[in-house]
């Protein structure tokens, strides 16, 4: 298994004619490649900035979502609660008679659906 594989090069010059390249022609040749490189970079980093600013907002809504819901329930659960306290306690008021229970109890209903 090969850990460093072989990198070809960029430009379209041969190494026989590297050989024959003056200097300053190896460098400007060296700075075409880097630069060709260096925007590959950027493209990719514009890229996985973009995903990464979408993800954010996704998670910031969810978050948002999430706490609204949680809200919401602990309403529902206090509401529930007041509802039970309120329907025990008109029984206990009411004694055993049967009529005045279901009466309480269609009022406490008609209160929990509002």
């Amino acid at each position: 298994m090969d850990l460093h594989p072989k990198i070809e090069p960029v430009s379209s010059t041969s190494h026989e004619s590297f050989n024959h390249m003056s200097i300053s022609e190896l460098v400007s040749d060296l700075r075409a490649n880097c630069d060709k490189v260096e925007e590959v970079f950027f493209a990719r980093e514009a890229k996985h900035k973009a995903e990464i600013g979408s993800l954010a907002v996704k998670y910031e809504l969810e978050r948002l979502q999430r706490l609204h819901i949680e809200d919401e329930l602990k309403k529902k659960e206090e509401q529930h609660l007041y509802l039970e306290r309120k329907w025990l306690d008109d029984i206990a008021d009411s004694g055993s008679d049967a009529a005045n229970w279901r009466r309480k109890r269609r009022r406490t209903w008609r209160l929990f659906r509002n």
